[in-house]
């Protein structure tokens, strides 16, 4: 399951070694033809990333909120692959050199914590968005991605909640599928009870529930 991380206490060591910078929506914060040289803690807003292949089609990568952080994985390992940052909100993001990223990961061992978390997180979901792939019908992986959006609904945790309400041609991109698929797919499981739509928001009652139709 999907979920973002909480480090607000990074954002001060961050703060003090970054630059600061502000982004409107669809602003291009990476390019396709630029290499990542810097890693961004993200304050506030939501960054989308993208592969662009060698014939130009475009392939969903990954998706960064507030207290996350862009470019961990190429300031280790520089990816050949040209990929391409866009805001999709309002975005404030805190670049910091990596010299300076893998430094305080040596200094501060809760630093170096919240960036494990971080990466290992978003590598368990590629991974299964990989397996996903190959394994699961269309509809599967339309479910399996609104278990990976939702959040716990109050403490009780027996609810979850999709909000605001997912846009279905990014669902469809992220689980490399059509919008009429994604359509569909919400359409019948609400009709199932599975889900439960709301204004701005789609309410998952039962999660076991989701779970049993991805497959």
């Amino acid at each position: 399951m999907e979920h973002r991380s909480r480090h607000r206490d990074l954002s001060i060591p961050c703060a003090d070694l970054g630059v600061t910078k502000h982004y409107s929506p669809s602003d291009i914060i990476l390019a396709a033809d630029q290499s990542a040289k810097k890693v961004g803690f993200v304050l506030n807003g939501c960054v989308t990333t993208q592969a662009i292949s060698t014939n130009g089609q475009i392939v969903w990568l990954d998706e960064f909120h507030a207290e996350t952080f862009i470019g961990l994985a190429e300031s280790f390992a520089p990816s050949s692959v040209p990929i391409e940052a866009i805001a999709t909100e309002p975005t404030t993001i805190i670049w910091l050199k990596t010299k300076d990223v893998h430094a305080l990961a040596q200094d501060d061992p809760e630093f170096m914590v919240a960036l494990n978390r971080d990466f290992a997180e978003r590598l368990n979901n590629r991974t299964m968005r990989l397996i996903e792939a190959v394994t699961l019908s269309a509809p599967g992986r339309v479910c399996a991605e609104l278990a990976r959006m939702a959040s716990p609904l109050g403490t009780a945790g027996s609810s979850w909640v999709v909000r605001p309400n997912p846009i279905f041609v990014n669902v469809a991109l992220r689980v490399s599928s059509t919008r009429e698929t994604v359509s569909r797919t919400v359409t019948k499981m609400t009709q199932l009870g599975v889900l439960d739509r709301h204004v701005g928001a789609i309410i998952i009652p039962d999660m076991d529930r989701l779970h049993g139709y991805i497959r």
